[in-house]
């Protein structure tokens, strides 16, 4: 198929075009039945993951009516979180297209999408993305700290201890810890004592005995 492509694009306008048009695509990701027609040149020198599925001895096949296509189905991965790390491969950012067409997500449903992005940028390595969704759940948390228990206890009873995440959540908690304690005594002591790897968790950054690595992710 023919595409028409305005001859006067700076970089980040071909790159941005290639994106929303799906222009020169050669590789399908595919989720949920949604397939994202994406470019090897822009997704693989991101990840490590999508740049060994398409080696040749792992490539998997697809062939359209517009040509051949290398094909990667990644796993039981959240379809919002992928479109979002898709997003992010072009944009350097995420969240602009995921919900375009949906009402305004309230507070625990926003954690609960950044979270999901930041899990998913963890299990694939990636790590601007995984610090870009950090930076949008700490953003978030400040606004309703109120809901920090629930969300964290939701996160610690889906994840294993080593996953970074409940690191994020952790160290949000230790910055609010007087609030909460003041505010949420009953509610989050509980937490506490139901969990307490969160604890311990939390204790370290209060401490200083942990921190987080984090660098400019341009998000």
């Amino acid at each position: 198929m023919a595409h028409h492509v305005p001859q006067s694009l700076t970089f980040h306008q071909a790159v941005n075009y290639c994106f929303e048009s799906e222009a020169y695509s050669d590789l399908i990701i595919k989720c949920k039945d949604i397939e994202f027609r994406v470019h090897k040149a822009i997704v693989c020198p991101q990840c490590k993951f999508f740049e060994k599925a398409c080696q040749k001895e792992w490539a998997r096949k697809k062939v359209t009516k517009d040509g051949e296509f290398t094909f990667v189905e990644p796993p039981e991965d959240s379809l919002t979180a992928v479109s979002s790390m898709i997003e992010y491969f072009y944009t350097e950012d995420y969240g602009h297209h995921a919900f375009s067409n949906l009402a305004p997500l309230n507070w625990e449903a926003q954690m609960r999408f950044h979270i999901d992005v930041y899990m998913l940028a963890d299990k694939y390595n990636i790590e601007r993305l995984r610090e870009c969704s950090a930076s949008k759940i700490r953003t978030i948390a400040k606004s309703k700290r109120a809901g920090l228990p629930k969300i964290i206890k939701e996160v610690y009873n889906r994840t294993i201890i080593d996953q970074r995440i409940r690191g994020v959540l952790a160290e949000i908690a230790s910055w609010y810890a007087r609030w909460l304690f003041r505010e949420l005594g009953e509610e989050f002591g509980k937490m506490i004592i139901e969990i307490p790897v969160f604890g311990k968790d939390m204790a370290e950054f209060m401490c200083g005995a942990r921190r987080q690595v984090r660098f400019e992710a341009g998000c």
